[in-house]
């Protein structure tokens, strides 16, 4: 009996002896983690912070609800009529920043036209005309830099002006005859929208420059019985379907900059 107890004693010790091998002792004011730590693992000039590391990445809006204006001024009208374009002045526009992300916008200009175009049998004129614009930029790098913008564009125009198509030349290949005429005055109201992209960076201080590419279309005009306008003012010539900015533009910010604990560090020395 005596031998039976101590073979079942010793059935039930050695039973339980690898469980209790396999534990493992943490010491009191320790703790056990599942994973190494990142900055443990990095040499000392490349230490990460890994509870930073690990924090989720910024989403949102970091810059105010209403953040700048923007004052601009286009200058390409003026530069492309240089280049014997034969249309367009200059424009104006002012922008809203929402967040840096969003920017409401206005545009204004005047605009005028007097050309002959190559291989055609016109002229074309049409006094100093105003022309409007409406519409919204997005800024692709809305949580960056606030001095450099990649943004697309989206525009509606209105335009209302006075036209008219002189030397005409009139033919007959029958009779080997030709002549010019001069066609009446006309009045056209046009309306065209504008898509695009663009891109904006810092000169110095709240002054920067920006360019834009915009695909264009008209919507509507009022119909004439001598034919559409060759130039519309704030669009160009209406046989091209692309236009292009260039402004110079002055940044008023709405709210005070936000200084980083480097700058305050600076400030003291």
């Amino acid at each position: 009996m005596k031998r039976l107890l101590i073979i079942l004693l010793f059935c039930v010790v050695w039973t339980s002896f690898p469980a209790v091998a396999r534990r493992t002792v943490t010491p009191v004011g320790t703790e056990e983690t599942s994973r190494p730590n990142l900055a443990d693992s990095l040499p000392g000039d490349l230490w990460v912070d890994s509870v930073a590391a690990a924090q989720p990445k910024v989403i949102g809006n970091i810059y105010p609800l209403w953040d700048a204006v923007q004052v601009s001024v286009d200058v390409w009208p003026a530069v492309n009529r240089a280049f014997r374009s034969g249309h367009g002045i200059a424009g104006i526009g002012a922008q809203l920043s929402i967040h840096n992300r969003y920017f409401p916008s206005i545009e204004a200009g005047l605009s005028s036209a007097r050309k002959t175009p190559d291989g055609m049998n016109f002229s074309f004129r049409s006094p100093l005309s105003p022309y409007f614009k409406i519409g919204m930029d997005y800024n692709f790098m809305y949580n960056s830099n606030p001095d450099y913008k990649i943004f697309a564009i989206v525009r509606y125009g209105l335009a209302t002006f006075d036209y008219r198509f002189t030397d005409v030349t009139l033919g007959s290949s029958y009779w080997d005859t030709s002549e010019a005429i001069d066609f009446p005055w006309r009045h056209s109201t046009t309306g065209y929208v504008e898509v695009g992209a663009g891109l904006q960076v810092k000169l110095i201080g709240p002054l920067s420059a920006g360019w834009s590419f915009r695909y264009h279309r008209v919507v509507h005009h009022s119909a004439q019985p001598n034919g559409s306008p060759w130039a519309i003012p704030g669009y160009g010539a209406t046989s091209g379907s692309l236009g292009i900015t260039l402004s110079l533009t002055y940044t008023i910010p709405l709210h005070e900059p936000i200084v980083s604990n480097n700058d305050e560090k600076n400030k003291k020395k």
